[in-house]
């Protein structure tokens, strides 16, 4: 959307509650950076001040900005009294305040340092990104993928009241009498004898994904190596004791075709070089030239409560 277009939105709302006076349309729209937006008393709000402030968003929040003729509005208002304030202060005694120069040159700094940053990563980031994404993704073929995910059923023989030997003994013996046992008949067993008390909320079902780290791991390795709907495994030990674990549906890994993962791919490694480029800019910076430190000039400095007091 451009500026135009979401001023013609905004124009039909208010300000506050207040109703917006709308000068006479012109016969063309004013598009040079001065022409005026919006504007109260002394305070003017140009194209160029709304394009300033848009920029100085990410591309997101620019779209949802623009998008949005309240937030747009909003947005004006906000413009609107900051400037009415800054209007009311004395230039004279803003230019005789040295600490408050101090403040407005630190702003000046960190605007103009992000511009030039900007200049550097276009000036130096000039890569063929798509070219790159294929070859990371040809690279990074494990990484292409979707993990494998699965539900499963499973039967717990508590170790710690029976101590390890007699635990792996019972679920070596459900093991052979569940052997065939179809979904309805393993459920009936779970509801029945596993010493998991969660089974009374989840009837001893999780859903597990490859890969996740919030499972023990022997268990999830034993549920990982099921590969039919209904097989049920040999006892898998855990932490908590001996599990029998059936497969009630499996969902395999896939690998993400091109096209699909190359948009994040060409943004990571976009993302990747421009932090590079930026911090070896910064470390240029810092290198031919010596550091000095007066840390005595610092002495008669005052912060904090002691400064409040001697206001």
């Amino acid at each position: 959307m451009s500026l135009r277009h979401a001023f013609i939105l905004v124009s039909a709302l208010a300000f506050a509650g207040t109703a917006l006076a709308q000068e006479p349309a012109p016969a063309k729209p004013c598009t040079d950076p001065a022409c005026p937006v919006a504007k109260r008393g002394t305070a003017v709000i140009t194209v160029a001040d709304v394009t300033a402030k848009v920029q100085a968003l990410e591309p997101k929040q620019q779209n949802a900005l623009m998008s949005d003729p309240k937030q747009f509005n909003k947005m004006l208002e906000n413009l609107l009294i900051l400037r009415q304030i800054a209007n009311e202060v004395d230039a004279a005694k803003v230019a005789d305040d040295v600490v408050l120069q101090a403040r407005l040159k630190m702003a000046y700094d960190e605007i103009v340092a992000v511009y030039r940053l900007d200049q550097i990563r276009a000036e130096r980031v000039t890569a063929d990104f798509e070219r790159l994404a294929h070859e990371h993704y040809l690279t990074h073929m494990s990484e292409m993928k979707t993990p494998k995910q699965m539900t499963v059923r499973h039967l717990l023989i508590e170790s710690r009241q029976l101590g390890e030997a007699a635990a792996k003994a019972k679920a070596e013996q459900l093991a052979k009498d569940l052997q065939g046992a179809d979904q309805k008949r393993f459920s009936e067993v779970v509801m029945e004898i596993s010493d998991d008390q969660s089974k009374t909320g989840n009837a001893g079902i999780f859903h597990l994904t490859e890969g996740t780290t919030e499972m023990d791991q022997e268990f999830l390795q034993g549920a990982l190596a099921l590969t039919e709907v209904g097989q049920i495994s040999p006892p898998v030990h855990s932490q908590f004791g001996y599990h029998l674990i059936q497969l009630i549906e499996l969902t395999p890994a896939k690998v993400v075709p091109f096209e699909q993962a190359k948009t994040a791919i060409v943004d990571k490694l976009r993302s990747e070089s421009n932090r590079r480029v930026v911090t070896e800019y910064r470390t240029d910076l810092t290198i031919g030239t010596q550091l000095e430190f007066f840390p005595l000039n610092l002495e008669g400095l005052e912060y904090g409560e002691d400064a409040a007091a001697t206001k």
